[in-house]
């Protein structure tokens, strides 16, 4: 009888620690997408139906483009810059 018990207990202590740790991921999930929504709204100028102004558009074009050259850079190795380029030779 004392297995048993011990048993139910250890699963009841198991399936409480996974409640806890979904319960606390959720939340902490639910509040990083509040704040990524803020941030994005603060940073890209929004209105109140949610679209982005035209100042907000051009920065958010902007940065985009400035995302995509910087991962560009970050996956050359060999050529970091316009001068690096080996020049066209003439026969």
């Amino acid at each position: 009888m004392a297995v048993f018990f011990t048993v139910a207990v250890i699963l009841l202590g198991i399936c409480a620690v996974i409640f806890i740790y979904l319960h606390t991921r959720s939340k902490d999930t639910e509040r990083l997408d509040a704040e990524m929504n803020e941030d994005f709204s603060e940073e890209f100028e929004l209105d109140i139906q949610g679209q982005p102004s035209d100042k907000g558009m051009e920065e958010m074009v902007e940065w985009l483009e400035d995302d995509l050259r910087d991962n560009r850079l970050g996956e050359s190795e060999e050529i970091e810059s316009f001068q690096e380029l080996p020049r066209a030779q003439s026969n």
